[in-house]
């Protein structure tokens, strides 16, 4: 998933945030189209920050494991000994150009937002204050995809 890709810095150690609370399983379902499992917690990359991730619960393919994931990550705990804004952060997380990856800007979330598409993979990235809230998804079954992750975008942010 996109937040595995998020290592372009080093990392200071952080607290873990309650991420388990920022999306339920059933949220996590609609946006995939499909059930999926309970969600389990992992790290972001070495960016310092915290999801889950909820899989799908019946292989869509040979290799691919669809799935949909939330994280957080506090930029106060990014960029070890370097001091970049949360704003130069969220740029590195949010829009590394990369061959075939699409990006567009989105209003109203934060004090910026964008919805980002690879191949499979759909994504929302917001940031707020000094927190980046990611909302992603692979192979999903729902057209409706990008509205679902923009509304459980909306939701999350209220929690973080």
């Amino acid at each position: 998933m996109v937040l595995a890709f998020l290592s372009a810095v080093s990392v200071a150690v952080a607290a873990q945030p309650d991420v388990a609370n920022l999306m339920t399983q059933q949220t996590a379902a609609v946006i995939y189209g499909l059930p999926v499992l309970p969600g389990r917690p992992e790290l972001i990359g070495q960016m310092g920050g915290h999801s889950i991730r909820f899989n799908g619960a019946e292989p869509v393919g040979i290799l691919d494991v669809g799935g949909v994931e939330i994280g957080v990550m506090d930029t106060r705990q990014v960029a070890e000994g370097a001091s970049l804004p949360p704003q130069q952060i969220f740029d590195i997380a949010a829009k590394q150009p990369e061959p075939g990856r699409t990006i567009e800007a989105l209003q109203g979330l934060g004090q910026e937002a964008i919805y980002a598409v690879k191949d499979k993979e759909k994504s929302v990235f917001v940031l707020s204050g000094v927190k980046i809230l990611i909302v992603s998804v692979i192979s999903s079954k729902n057209p409706g995809a990008k509205a679902a992750l923009i509304q459980a975008a909306t939701a999350a942010l209220l929690k973080i």
